[in-house]
């Protein structure tokens, strides 16, 4: 199958999201089907090949340089996964090479472990050189030149190598490794292709044992089948590999070069609506590209570009014309809510804060509509740190409190069901502790990418949630600002950017209470708020429609390649 053949049948795999991986899957299972090159009459029969093999297994073990081994049985006519050509055989691994055995290092070493090996190419890439008294335990097993390791730990992450190069001083490999050292008449190259192909991934995947670190012992590796063509087919498929393989890197690089094409095209298109002057040049740029969408929007990244760049709009008070005759007075609703906050602090209903700084000209960010005013946060809304709950009380038995954190939150807003199994907590919980229905809550650390400051309203689903340290709850001290405006503020850039340059920590970044509240926001007139959210909550409607098309065109091209991959490999 020359490059252009294998383009002209399956060249449209690249539509699909993981489409270019797909073909390289599908290269290799062709290869190993037999069905990737030509079967050549002249070529050396296997059953020579094999009879050689048993040959020179016997003067190995006989002059003691390797083990004997294990055993395994011959495969049977029911153990033979699909159908090779007349000229292959099918063989266990164990066959196919032996490995030169264990030694603690008494010396300086070559040490090959998983983060030694370039599994995209399949080679071993800047080994450490450690002393004898640096080895780790693992330190065991003696590799050579041409010896193929398959790490045997997580083997879904195909951590598979030849070593191609001389390492001086001696290599010794992880015990995290099964060693195949090839007999002569067998390519190593042909070995690490089979043992990345998804026959052989299905193979390890259906004896593998473990969730967390599945693994495979060496018997099962060992045991496992391998269809072994003669020798000069196998320089052939290794050939043919490479060269489809270098096709695939060229039909990546061309389909990453498209993303960064398309990605820098969204920027362009929405600069002019970010850099308009009020809400009337803003509408007429959106006016330029809203019937162009299904031509615009054809990724997931360029629809959350879209989200991000309306809320900046909102923000910025460009996305809708302001009323300046019936709108309230914004200074109003700010002195409104400093007097509601004092009364509150008062009663002592919340604490008393830090006075907050003045608001300098050089903080603002941007410039706002005439009628919006700068605010702190801190003036229109308290924020309150969840509780650290006793761990002893948690049971996954239902009790009275489910505990939230910040599992339940999506990194692009909104409250979910949390991953993994739920909390409940066992003890009673003091009131300010139980969080409402409606309650606005965002998490108060960088447990994830995206979801420091990510907003989720507590459902009304019949639970009773509460809140641990790890999360904050906002309160408005009055009518001063819409809740659901507040949910779209926290969700826009320009917020999640603050946040994060509020963070310390190295492990897990936090921001805290005092740091949120002083953070700027900008405040217009509720009546305006609620506008914007309107406006918001149909862009947002607009901007969930094209990403299921994307979803749904990408998940039926995804469908269609793996389908085509999977009947190959039933062939």
């Amino acid at each position: 199958m020359t490059s252009e053949e294998f383009l002209q049948q399956f060249g449209h795999f690249v539509d699909a999201p993981d489409g270019v991986q797909k073909l390289r899957e599908l290269v290799l299972q062709l290869a190993v089907q037999g069905r990737l090159v030509e079967q050549v009459e002249n070529d050396e029969p296997v059953d020579i090949l094999l009879k050689n093999i048993r040959e020179t297994k016997k003067e190995l073990v006989d002059s003691g340089v390797v083990k004997k081994g294990k055993s395994y049985p011959v495969i049977s006519e029911d153990e033979i996964p699909y159908i090779i050509p007349g000229s292959w055989r099918w063989v266990r691994i164990n066959e196919i090479g032996h490995n030169w055995g264990q030694k603690v290092p008494d010396n300086n070493f070559t040490y090959i472990d998983v983060s030694a090996i370039n599994k995209e190419a399949g080679v071993i890439h800047e080994p450490n050189v450690l002393t004898a008294k640096e080895a780790p335990s693992r330190a065991r097993k003696i590799v050579k030149y041409g010896t193929v390791i398959y790490s045997t730990v997580r083997p879904y992450l195909l951590n598979v190598a030849v070593i191609e190069n001389e390492c001086i001083p001696e290599p010794i490999a992880s015990t995290a490794f099964a060693i195949i050292h090839p007999f002569c008449g067998i390519d190593a190259r042909y070995i690490y292709s089979y043992l990345r192909s998804p026959a052989f991934i299905h193979y390890v995947e259906s004896v593998q044992t473990g969730i967390a670190y599945p693994a495979i012992n060496d018997k099962q590796f060992f045991s496992g089948y391998f269809p072994l063509p003669p020798l000069a087919e196998q320089h052939r498929i290794v050939a043919k590999v490479d060269e489809l393989m270098a096709l695939c890197d060229q039909l990546e690089a061309e389909k990453k070069a498209r993303y960064e094409t398309h990605q820098r095209l969204i920027r362009a298109v929405h600069h002019p609506l970010t850099e308009a002057s009020d809400a009337t040049a803003t509408q007429t740029a959106w006016h330029r590209i809203r019937d162009n969408f299904s031509n615009l929007y054809t990724t997931l990244e360029s629809v959350h570009a879209l989200r991000q760049t309306i809320l900046q709009l909102a923000v910025q008070g460009k996305l809708i014309q302001q009323d300046p005759i019936n709108d309230e007075s914004v200074a109003e609703l700010l002195e409104e809510s400093a007097q509601q906050k004092a009364q509150l602090i008062k009663k002592k209903t919340i604490k008393k804060q830090k006075v907050l700084p003045a608001i300098r000209e050089e903080e603002k960010p941007f410039l706002l509509p005439r009628g919006w005013k700068w605010a702190r946060i801190g003036d229109i809304l308290s924020l309150k740190h969840g509780f650290a709950f006793k761990s002893k009380y948690f049971t996954e038995i239902p009790t009275s409190y489910v505990l939230t954190t910040p599992g339940h939150f999506y990194e692009t807003g909104g409250f979910r069901e949390r991953g993994g199994k739920t909390k409940y907590y066992s003890e009673g919980v003091d009131a300010e502790f139980i969080l409402e229905p409606g309650d606005l809550i965002i998490p108060m650390t960088e447990q994830a990418p995206g979801l420091l400051g990510s907003p989720a309203f507590i459902p009304n689903d019949g639970n009773t949630y509460i809140h641990n340290q790890r999360l904050g709850k906002l309160t408005p001290f009055s009518n001063a600002v819409h809740s659901e405006y507040l949910y779209w503020f926290f969700n826009s850039s320009y917020l999640r950017n603050e946040l994060a340059s509020s963070c310390s920590g190295t492990t897990v970044r936090h921001t805290s209470p005092e740091k949120v509240l002083r953070v700027l926001i900008p405040i217009c007139a509720l009546s305006e708020q609620k506008r914007i959210v309107t406006k918001v909550d149909e862009l947002m409607s607009l901007c969930d429609q094209l990403e299921n098309n994307i979803r749904n065109k990408n998940n039926t091209a995804t469908k269609y390649a793996e389908a085509i991959v999977q009947q190959i490999a039933a062939a």
